[in-house]
């Protein structure tokens, strides 16, 4: 069987205040003790990060040894509207429809997801930097890298899918573009499907 660990990150799971408190060196600090103790268990690790989760994936790829990543509706651009920093105050109010979680097909996949209503503005400012950080360092990777994204994405743009792929150095690399479902793609109506391929690419 496999180990498999999840690490809460830093902030994540509290509310909009604590979240305030924190930023992207604290995000992957959390990251580096799931790997620390995995470390401990197991002969090899593979990392996988969902949207901010995977440029923390990627930035662990080429700061530690890792079997194979995969990184699942990942950003590498700053100019989405849900990034807007230019607005006065000190919570800018989460895109509409994550807020809401309506672009989640599920039901019963959007009971249990749970977003903030209001982002702070340090932690967006924040993630655009984690993106500039990782982005630029993507020639380093050399894990095996999957690179998943929904096809139709209307939070994170397919670009950035491509991008990652196309700078990634590494050989074992794959980019699978996933149609018929929404962004979050752990929760889409295609879940089934992706939880398949990403275990195959792990074990291949």
């Amino acid at each position: 069987g496999l180990t498999v660990l999840a690490p809460r990150l830093s902030g994540h799971g509290t509310n909009e205040r604590e979240f305030a408190r924190t930023g992207w060196l604290e995000w992957f600090r959390s990251v580096e003790d799931g790997y620390f103790i995995l470390q401990s268990l197991c002969r090899e690790i593979h990392v996988i990060g969902s949207i901010m989760g995977g440029l923390l994936a990627l930035k662990l790829c080429y700061e530690y040894p890792v079997g194979r990543a995969v990184v699942i509706a990942t950003p590498v651009f700053t100019d989405e509207p849900w990034m807007n920093t230019s607005l006065v105050g000190e919570f800018l109010h989460s895109h509409r429809r994550v807020a809401d979680n309506a672009y989640i097909a599920d039901p019963l996949a959007r009971q249990y997801c749970q977003s903030y209503e209001k982002i702070p503005r340090d932690c967006m400012v924040s993630l655009k930097q984690l993106i500039e950080h990782v982005r630029v360092r993507l020639p380093s990777v050399q894990t095996g890298v999957m690179v998943v994204h929904a096809r139709q994405d209307e939070i994170v743009g397919v670009k950035s899918a491509q991008y990652i792929y196309d700078a990634l150095p590494c050989p074992r690399k794959a980019l699978w573009l996933v149609d018929g479902a929404e962004h979050h793609l752990t929760l889409s109506s295609r879940r089934g499907q992706v939880f398949e391929r990403v275990l195959d690419y792990l074990l291949a």
